[in-house]
């Protein structure tokens, strides 16, 4: 969990372990707080800690 908190890694890295994180169903809830702020742009905290990718905007037709 430590990579999507530091600035060690770029933001594609950070993102793909945001990502596993979230297919895994790993509680982040104590280290949500120190997540890179574009890793909070695309993904929330769940009630049980968990990630949630945020629903892209609607297109307008």
């Amino acid at each position: 969990m430590n990579v999507c908190t530091t600035e060690q890694h770029s933001a594609r890295v950070k993102r793909r372990a945001a990502q596993a994180l979230h297919e895994l169903g790993w509680s982040v809830k104590d280290r949500y707080d120190a997540f890179d702020g574009e890793l909070k742009d695309e993904f929330l905290l769940g009630k049980k800690g968990h990630l949630v990718k945020k629903q892209a905007p609607a297109e307008e037709a």
